[in-house]
C-alpha cells in the first residue's frame, strides 16, 4: 500500500478531519484520535476492515499477484512464510514470493490442479490434479513422482506431519495413503464422492469430507472410527486445529462448522450468502477462516462470531491459508487471481506509520512545519 507521508500525517492529527466522501482522502482517513478514545470510524470499513471495537486490530489488503490463465483453486504458504503456492484451472501450479513475482512453475498435469501441499520441511510440494493423479515436485520445478490408481478426479493432497506420507482424496470415493517413492499404502473406501482429505497434527488419523455431506476419522490401517453428521450438503474442504482436538469443516450449504473428534458439534459459522469452498484454522488455533461462493473470505472466533471479512475478489474465493506467523491470510478465487492480507494490531500499524513518517521527515529537512508537529504529537501519545 502506498502512503503519501503528508495525509498519513494529517490523518494521525486529532485537530485535522480528512473528508470521507473525497476518493483520494478516504484512502487516509484514519482518525486515529478516535482511535485513542477506544472507537473505531465506522467509514473505514470499505478500506480497512476491524475485527471489533473492544479488539482493534485490522485487515489491510497488501497487494495482487498475477493471473495464471484459469481459476485458482488452491492456495498454500510454505512452512518459512515467504513464499505462496498456487494450483490452477490452468493445469499448472505456481510459486511466488510474498511480492507477488513468480519464483517457478509446475508443469505436467494434463487437467485442473485442484489441491496443493507443501512438506513440512519445506523441500517438496505435492499436487493432485482432476487429471486422476497427484505429484511430487521440488520446489524448481522438477516433476519426482507421480501417484498413479484414483479412478476419476483427485481433489486433495495432504502431507503427513512426519513428511514421509502422502494423503489422496479423488471421486472414485477413496482416499489413499502413499509412501513419497509412489507406493499405495492404504486405501479408505467411502460411499460418496471425496472433496478433501487431512492428516492430523499427531500423523495417527486422517480425515475425509464427502460430497453426501458425511466427515469420516479414519486410522491408518483404513479403519472408520467415527462418522460426523450435521451439513446438509457437500462438504467440500476440512480442516484440523494445530492441537489435533477439532476438525473445522466447510460446505456447499453455506455454513462451516467446528466439531469435537467425538462428532459434536461445537459451533456454526452463518453469514457467507454463498457456498462455503474452504476452510482454515489460524496458527494459534484461536480463529478460522473461511473463503465462500459469495466473493468473500472472513475470519472467525471458534464461537461462531464474524471478525472480519475481506472483499475484494470478483468471483467465487476458493481457498484460504493464513501463513505461519498468523500476520496474513492468502486467498485464491475464480477470477484467476490470488490476493495477500495482512492481518495486523492496529497499535503496530500506528507505530510503523510513525515510523515511515520519521524516516521520511529525518532524510528530507526541508518539509517544513510538520516535523515539529509530529514529534508533539508523538510524544503527547507517550
Amino acid at each position: 500500500m502506498t502512503v503519501d507521508v503528508r495525509k498519513f500525517f494529517q490523518a494521525t492529527d486529532p485537530g485535522k478531519t480528512l473528508v470521507v466522501a473525497n476518493p483520494e482522502d478516504r484512502k487516509y482517513y484514519i482518525d486515529f484520535s478516535s482511535v485513542r478514545g477506544g472507537k473505531i470510524i465506522e467509514e473505514l470499513k470499505d478500506n480497512i476492515t476491524f475485527f471489533s471495537p473492544d479488539d482493534p486490530t485490522c485487515v489491510l489488503f497488501t497487494g495482487q499477484f498475477q493471473r495464471h490463465q484459469g481459476d485458482v483453486n488452491s492456495i498454500s504458504f510454505h512452512v518459512n512464510g515467504q513464499y505462496l503456492a498456487t494450483g490452477s484451472g490452468d493445469s499448472t501450479a505456481k510459486l511466488w514470493n510474498l511480492q507477488g513475482k513468480k519464483l517457478g512453475e509446475f508443469k505436467g498435469h494434463k487437467d485442473r490442479v485442484r489441491g496443493i501441499s507443501f512438506s513440512p520441511d519445506g523441500r517438496y510440494l505435492a499436487t493432485s490434479s482432476f487429471d486422476g493423479t497427484a505429484k511430487l515436485w521440488d520446489l524448481q520445478g522438477h516433476q519426482l513422482v507421480e501417484f498413479k490408481g484414483h479412478q476419476n478426479r483427485v481433489n486433495s493432497v495432504s502431507f503427513s506431519p512426519n513428511g514421509q506420507y502422502l494423503a489422496t482424496a479423488s471421486f472414485d470415493g477413496t482416499a489413499r495413503v502413499w509412501n513419497l517413492q509412489g507406493k499405495q499404502l492404504v486405501e479408505l473406501e467411502d460411499r460418496g464422492i471425496l472433496w478433501s482429505v487431512s492428516f492430523s497434527p499427531n500423523g495417527q488419523h486422517l480425515a475425509t469430507a464427502s460430497d453426501n455431506g458425511i466427515i469420516r476419522l479414519w486410522n491408518l490401517q483404513g479403519r472408520q472410527l467415527k462418522e460426523f453428521q450435521g451439513h446438509q450438503r457437500r462438504v467440500s474442504c476440512i480442516s484440523f486445529s494445530p492441537d489435533g482436538q477439532r476438525l473445522a469443516t466447510a460446505s456447499s450449504d453455506g455454513n462451516a462448522r467446528l466439531w469435537d473428534l467425538q462428532g459434536n458439534q461445537l459451533a456454526e459459522f452463518k453469514g457467507h450468502q454463498g457456498w462455503v469452498s474452504s476452510v482454515c484454522f489460524s496458527p494459534n488455533g484461536q480463529s478460522l477462516a473461511t473463503a465462500s461462493g459469495d466473493g468473500t473470505a472472513r475470519i472467525w472466533d471458534l464461537h461462531g462470531n464474524q471478525l472480519a471479512e475481506f472483499k475484494g475478489h470478483q468471483r467465487r474465493v476458493s481457498c484460504v491459508s493464513f501463513s505461519p506467523d498468523g500476520q496474513y491470510l492468502a486467498t485464491a478465487s475464480d477470477d484467476g487471481t490470488a490476493k495477500l492480507w495482512r492481518i495486523e494490531n492496529l497499535d503496530r500499524l500506528l507505530a510503523r506509520g510513525c515510523d515511515w513518517l520519521h524516516d521520511y521527515l529525518t532524510t528530507n529537512q526541508n518539509v517544513k512545519g510538520i516535523k515539529q508537529k509530529f514529534f508533539v504529537h508523538q510524544n503527547n501519545n507517550e
